[in-house]
């Protein structure tokens, strides 16, 4: 068989029809890194309210069609935006694992760092907080985002393992769970974006002390 035979053969290489190349992928994911950024930075300045997609564009230098390859709207950047900053808290939360039941102190000191993450997301914090409260599909995200927090911490955390299973006391034990999530959402944003919070650190100890409360599965006598 000659030589043209075996190249007709060969299966052809490289990315197939419609494929995008290494580079094309890498130029779409900094374009949509580019547009949640701006939208991080102009929170800094503005309302969420009065930004326009325009302010977007601008300030992310990236056209019309760019944006919508990407997001729907507005909101869209908002969601991929509090899942950049959900991300960058998760290694935190998985750290309850390591704390020892009645160690108010190192709770204390939790808090403390969930603090300092809010603090360095600044804005942001507090615009997933205020649009949990105002738009019902952020809303919903967040709800079941948290529900899935439970579920991870479940496994990990003493004080969220009673939150495993169907019975009526583990429904109970979501729900407190639940609650001390959304008080220690409101809690950080308070200190760490908005004016300074009175007697913040009373606020802290009494989050921690909450969460030193969460119920713990019974022990069994062996």
């Amino acid at each position: 068989m000659g030589n043209k035979a075996i190249e007709a053969e060969a299966p052809r290489r490289g990315p197939r029809p419609g494929a995008r190349s290494p580079l094309q992928q890498a130029q779409r994911a900094a374009s949509r890194r580019a547009i949640v950024a701006a939208l991080r930075g102009l929170i800094g300045d503005k309302p969420y309210d009065v930004i326009a997609i325009d302010d977007i564009l601008a300030a992310a230098s990236v056209s019309r069609a760019t944006f919508y390859r990407h997001f729907k709207a507005k909101r869209d950047v908002a969601l991929a935006l509090y899942e950049a900053v959900m991300a960058g808290s998760l290694d935190h939360f998985r750290a309850l694992g390591a704390l020892r039941p009645g160690d108010h102190a190192a709770a204390v000191k939790w808090v403390e760092g969930l603090v300092a993450i809010y603090r360095g997301n600044g804005a942001a914090s507090a615009l997933i907080l205020q649009l949990g409260a105002s738009d019902p599909v952020i809303h919903r995200r967040l709800r079941a985002d948290r529900q899935w927090l439970i579920a991870e911490l479940a496994a990990l955390a003493p004080g969220f393992a009673a939150t495993r299973g169907d019975s009526e006391a583990a429904q109970r034990a979501r729900v407190r769970a639940d609650l001390w999530l959304v008080m220690l959402d409101r809690v950080c944003v308070e200190i760490a974006v908005h004016e300074p919070l009175p007697l913040a650190g009373h606020y802290i100890e009494r989050v921690a002390e909450e969460l030193g409360g969460l119920p713990r599965p019974i022990e069994r006598p062996r």
